[in-house]
Order: C-alpha cells, then sequence, then structure tokens
C-alpha cells in the first residue's frame, strides 16, 4: 500500500509539472484584448484583421492565449463611451481602439494602468493622446494614419489639370474630421484649388449634401477620414457618376466601389504595426518608452472603368505608377 501511494503520488506531481510547463496547460495565460472600431467596413476590418493576425504570428492565438471582446460603435459616437466603460468594467488586459472617437472614449475611461493601442486614428492629438509621437499619455501607444491629402491633392491635379474647385463633405462634429478637413483645405491652396464645402450630421445626409456641391460647379469630389462619407460612399459616387463628376479617395478600399482613384495607407500593413506594438507590450514593454509610429506604405489606385462613367480619360502616367488598376 505504501509503495502504491508513492508511485500515486510521484505520478500527480509529473502530472502538475507538465500542465504547468505545457503550452496547453490549464495554468495557462489567457490575454484578454477589449477591441472596438466605429463603424462596419472593409477598411476597418482590415485594420482589425491585420492587428489579430499579427498577434497570432507571434504566437498570440484566439482561444489559446488571447481572448477578444470585439465591439462596434455601429457609426454612433455616443456608443463609444459605453463600449470603453465596458471594458474598464470587466478588466479586460489592454484595449484596441480603432479610430480617433474610440480611442478618445478609452483615453477619457481607461485608468493609467491598462494599455491601450490604437490604430486608424488620423488625431490622436485631438483625441487626447498625447502631443507628439514621443509626449504621449503612458500607458498608449499607436499607429497614426492622417489621411496623405497632399497626395490626393496632387493626384485630382494630375488626372484632372483644369479643375479649380473640389466639393467635401463631412461631419464636422467628428474631431478626426475637422482635422483632416483643414489639411484637405491647407493643401488644395498650394495648388490652387478651392474646397467647396457640405457638413452633414450622418450618413443620412451625405446623399442631399453630394447633390448640392454638384449645382456649385465643383469638377471633382475629393474625402478625408470621415464615418459618414465612409459608410455612404455610395451616395457620393452616385451623385458623382450622375453628373459626371469624378471622386478621389484616400481610402484604397473604395476602388472598388466606384471612386476614380484613390491614394490612401495600406490598412493592412496599419493593422499589422499596431498589432505588433501590442505583441512588445504584451511581453512586458512600456509603451512610455515606445514612440507613436507613422504609416510608410502608400496605395496608389485607379479604377478605368469607373473613368468612363464620369467620361474622364486618366492619363498614362498614372495608369503606369497605380498599384492597383480595375479595368
Amino acid at each position: 500500500m505504501r509503495r502504491y501511494l508513492i508511485i500515486s503520488t510521484l505520478c500527480s506531481l509529473i502530472l502538475l509539472v507538465a500542465a504547468c510547463g505545457s503550452p496547453s496547460g490549464s495554468r495557462k495565460r489567457v490575454y484578454t484584448i477589449g477591441a472596438f472600431q466605429m463603424v462596419p467596413d472593409p477598411a476597418v476590418d482590415a485594420v482589425r484583421d491585420a492587428f489579430v493576425q499579427a498577434l497570432a504570428d507571434a504566437e498570440y492565438k484566439e482561444g489559446e492565449n488571447v481572448r477578444f471582446d470585439f465591439q462596434n460603435a455601429q457609426g454612433e459616437v455616443s456608443n463609444t463611451q459605453p463600449i470603453a466603460q465596458k471594458f474598464v468594467t470587466d478588466k479586460v488586459d489592454m484595449i484596441f481602439a480603432i479610430g480617433t472617437a474610440p480611442l478618445q472614449a478609452v483615453v477619457q475611461a481607461a485608468p493609467a494602468t491598462m494599455p491601450v493601442v490604437f490604430a486608424f486614428v488620423s488625431d490622436p492629438w485631438g483625441a487626447g493622446a498625447g502631443t507628439s509621437l514621443t509626449e504621449h499619455l503612458p500607458n498608449v501607444v499607436g499607429i497614426l494614419n492622417t489621411s496623405p491629402l497632399d497626395a490626393e491633392v496632387a493626384l485630382i491635379k494630375q488626372i484632372l489639370p483644369d479643375a479649380r474647385r473640389v466639393g467635401l463633405i463631412y461631419n464636422a462634429d467628428e474631431p478626426n474630421s475637422r482635422y483632416e478637413a483643414a489639411l484637405l483645405k491647407e493643401a488644395a491652396a498650394k495648388e490652387g484649388l478651392e474646397v467647396v464645402e457640405q457638413t452633414v450630421a450622418d450618413p443620412a445626409e451625405v446623399l442631399h449634401a453630394a447633390q448640392v456641391l454638384a449645382g456649385q460647379g465643383i469638377q471633382a469630389f475629393a474625402k478625408v477620414g470621415d464615418y459618414a462619407t465612409l459608410s455612404a460612399f455610395q451616395d457620393i459616387v452616385r451623385v458623382g457618376k450622375e453628373m459626371g463628376i469624378p471622386v478621389f479617395s484616400i481610402t484604397p478600399e473604395e476602388i472598388q466601389r466606384g471612386a476614380l482613384a484613390t491614394v490612401g495607407w495600406d490598412y493592412f500593413e496599419e493593422g499589422y504595426v499596431a498589432g505588433r506594438l501590442a505583441v512588445r507590450v504584451i511581453k512586458g514593454e512600456s509603451p512610455t518608452d515606445i514612440a507613436f509610429q507613422l504609416p510608410e506604405k502608400k496605395l496608389l489606385s485607379v479604377n478605368l472603368k469607373a473613368a468612363q462613367a464620369y467620361g474622364v480619360t486618366v492619363p498614362a502616367a498614372v495608369v503606369a505608377q497605380a498599384d492597383e488598376v480595375v479595368r
């Protein structure tokens, strides 16, 4: 009997050690990440999916050692604060904020001990996350995606050299939209372009705003980072094709939705960079010591099928430079 007890005890110890040391052991640490975005959209989804992929590539996988709590504000700014507070109440290990409004809500709700990673954010300064790439809240890190609006303006002039007025629709209640609208006007002024604007309160007003602009002698629609026009982009395209006014965008994914040409950041790359930042924090690096990152890869896309609908000829030089050409 004594021999049996000794053998039984040794077996139990061996199993215990194996469980503790095994990646699939019951005592394995599961890292919880609360992630939320402003709207359901292919561009935003690409950022989210790339973030998850970056963690998986670093051996942090859903269902094994990471659990994600995905939330969506469905385009309503009023939903961002309750979602942020939910993550705080649930005591998640990290929050991934996808968008300026989500980041602003998280910054207001999260304690300084809760790590925050952001992406798809054009104005982290307006969101209260910091004042420069290196001077920021001690628990916040991420990658900016302020749209390359100077490149958008240059693209408009390349394709429409005689253009003098461009139309812009955006939600003035969104801090990211106001920020980028000001940058677009500044870039346009340098190229001799006047920006004629219509502000909206939500996606439902975008169609009417596009119709109003079409009647004001614009030669093109320009776009900034804005959730209202992201959700209702097809309404701008509809008016543009009806009136022969080409639509330009800073969202690469919108080339498949009728834009004539787009120049913008690679959103999958952006989300992947954010995921790598999250891995660094999970492994123990302090966000305080990590500078905000800047995107590097711009994508130029041209839609020749849309060009026919708009009655525009895209210069061969632009087509040759494009990363993607829809024919």
